[in-house]
């Protein structure tokens, strides 16, 4: 697997000026492998063709999914580079895994990653199946599968380090993001009025302060999905028009489904778990509002909001601090094995 980061400035020059910039530099660089082959490149798209409509709009991140070969490929020996591009704010941001025929064809069909090349692959072939579960539009007139999209689309940006800003809830930019955004999609889909925009990310924002009060900044659990999926869930509540009463049943609902979820640091699977908070809590939320919630004398819920949030953070710290040492020790063996393997 090799990746490039680089920054292109391109200029149209003459025949003889680009004979007199080869000699000037005939004494610094040297040419590599390729630099007399011809370049066979086969580029790859949605049969909506969404990247390239993506790169017309002028986006602030360009992705492109390539086949490239440096020679013609004729049979199972010859080498192709299967290549995820991207850039961003003038900056070029390349990954790439060498494969030969007939195996690019059989990741592309599994989508089984085995590299950092192969993995920003399979996450974003990924995000275009969320892409089809939402009619093949990034709005649509569904407000989970358009919350569930933007969501887990703004994690992997984050989780592949692309250079995008998001607000950061108690230090963490994922929090932020699952606090906040699945409920301005829901905005998008049904046009909510402003002030109801504003006033549901801020008790969103609130909760989690205080539930991450008790659980800890760094804990075995997800605070993503607990934390910050249980606060979006008492904005949503605000959303569509419930109050205290429906938010203290949502509360219960997502303490008894979703607490326990461990965090087993900043990875792809961020990604997965951001798509399930928001699932769990329109769930939640619905139900709620339905007047279908857990009763507090189950489980970990209390008799008042504060306490079965409370008791949500207990369960993070000190409860899991034994599975925190479990999750160090899987990772670090799986690191010892890694060393092995390349030794």
């Amino acid at each position: 697997m090799e990746t490039f980061i680089r920054k292109e400035m391109k200029y149209m020059i003459t025949d003889q000026q680009k004979q007199q910039l080869l000699e000037c530099l005939q004494s610094k660089i040297e040419p590599d492998i390729y630099f007399d082959c011809t370049i066979y490149s086969i580029y790859f798209d949605t049969r909506q063709l969404d990247l390239l409509r993506h790169c017309e709009g002028k986006p602030g991140l360009k992705q492109q999914v390539r086949l490239r070969s440096y020679q013609p490929a004729y049979d199972a020996t010859t080498s192709v580079f299967l290549e995820l591009k991207k850039k961003a704010a003038g900056t070029s941001f390349k990954t790439r895994h060498e494969f030969t025929l007939p195996d690019p064809k059989e990741f592309l069909l599994s989508g089984q990653a085995v590299d950092q090349a192969t993995r920003e692959l399979s996450s974003m072939l990924s995000r275009y199946e969320l892409l089809a579960q939402n009619g093949n539009q990034i709005i649509s007139e569904d407000e989970q599968k358009t919350a569930a999209l933007l969501c887990g689309a703004a994690i992997e940006a984050r989780v592949l380090g692309l250079p995008q800003p998001a607000m950061s809830v108690t230090g963490s930019g994922a929090h932020g993001i699952i606090a906040t955004m699945p409920l301005f999609a829901a905005a998008k889909v049904s046009g909510y009025d402003d002030e109801t925009l504003l006033r549901a990310p801020a008790l969103s924002d609130l909760i989690c302060m205080y539930i991450k009060e008790y659980s800890g900044k760094l804990s075995a659990f997800c605070g993503c999905t607990i934390a910050a999926g249980t606060d979006m869930a008492c904005g949503l509540v605000l959303l569509h028009g419930g109050g205290l009463i429906q938010m203290k049943q949502t509360i219960n609902n997502m303490a008894s489904s979703i607490t326990g979820m461990i965090c087993d640091g900043g990875n792809q699977g961020c990604t997965m778990k951001g798509v399930m908070a928001v699932d769990a809590a329109w769930r939640a939320a619905k139900m709620a509002l339905q007047g279908i919630y857990v009763f507090d004398v189950h489980g970990i819920n209390g008799t008042t909001p504060e306490k079965t949030m409370y008791n949500m953070g207990k369960i993070a710290s000190p409860g899991m601090i034994g599975t925190e040492k479990t999750i160090m020790d899987i990772l670090n063996q799986k690191q010892k094995e890694k060393e092995s393997r390349n030794a």
